[in-house]
């Protein structure tokens, strides 16, 4: 999740520049990204291009999840494949309960909607994203997979959400960066040096993340700052045996506390960069929480 002051950073810098006591905070000004950016029609998901197509999405789950798998085995499995997931959409562990409670209404007499809820009630629901291939992964594809099962705990079915785009937060960097291309085909150690010209950090990756995907991979990152906050954009440069990137794949969640890393100095900042942002930090933080405080009171 994005820090909740991005949109004022981008919308009030003059305010900002104010409460920093400064004219010469290093900010990155936004760019408007292109709403008529062609939908990628192919996705990547567990280490394939598929189709972008709920039935293609479907078709790749059941090859890993099936009806009469073992619901717990199906939560371990599911997971191991990069998913989130919730038994109802709200419980690390499965209710000792089949069915839900019924509500006053219900016991009254009115079961609209009891059926639909109970289904829910058990089922295990997963989530992850996947990226478009392309072009830096300026659209994510959200993906929910339900998992009702039977009383036995036992999978029923495997249900899969529509596929639909959504603007990637980190596309506005690709668009600012035309010249930055994608380094599909280059050797892994000539695409490791086109990143770190672009002052992305990088190292080899350790390829554990994900039991259905074990490729390796180049793990660079870059900061992209503004006045009171940032991203931190970060990239795996998946590569076959014969060290050619095969893939380019654009970490689409941020980090919990990525914002106020790119307050503080980091290996891409010039001595008199960093010896400025350890300065002005206090200041810059300060201005930061007070309109945290701001937004949340707005808000409420």
């Amino acid at each position: 999740m994005r820090h909740p002051l991005t949109a004022w950073a981008n919308t009030i810098p003059r305010l900002f520049l104010l409460l920093c006591g400064v004219a010469g905070c290093q900010t990155v000004p936004a760019v408007a990204v292109n709403p008529d950016l062609p939908i990628p029609e192919t996705v990547i998901f567990l280490g394939r291009p598929v189709p972008a197509d709920r039935s293609a999405v479907q078709a790749e789950v059941l090859r890993h999840v099936a009806p009469g798998l073992p619901v717990d085995a199906a939560h371990a499995g599911m997971e191991e494949l990069g998913f989130t997931c919730l038994y109802g959409g709200f419980s690390d562990k499965k209710p000792c309960l089949y069915l839900p409670p019924r509500t006053l209404p219900e016991l009254l007499g009115s079961d609209s909607g009891y059926a639909a809820r109970a289904k829910h009630f058990h089922s295990l629901v997963c989530t992850t994203a996947v990226n478009g291939v392309g072009d830096w992964s300026q659209f994510s594809f959200p993906l929910t997979v339900t998992l009702p099962y039977d009383e036995e705990g036992k999978v029923t079915e495997v249900e899969v959400t529509e596929v639909l785009p959504t603007l990637s937060p980190y596309a506005a960097y690709f668009r600012r960066r035309p010249e930055l291309r994608e380094p599909i085909g280059l050797p892994v150690e000539q695409a490791r040096a086109v990143m770190e010209a672009n002052k992305f950090c990088c190292a080899y990756g350790r390829p554990e993340k994900q039991a259905g995907d074990r490729r390796p991979y180049l793990d660079c990152y870059a900061y992209d700052e503004r006045l009171l906050d940032g991203d931190i954009i970060r990239v795996h440069l998946f590569y076959d045996k014969a060290g050619r990137v095969t893939e380019a794949e654009v970490i689409q969640k941020a980090g919990d506390f990525d914002w106020l890393r790119c307050l503080l100095p980091n290996p891409g900042d010039s001595l008199a960069g960093g010896v400025f942002k350890a300065v002005a930090f206090p200041v810059r933080l300060s201005a930061d929480l007070i309109f945290m405080s701001l937004t949340a009171g707005v808000n409420h």
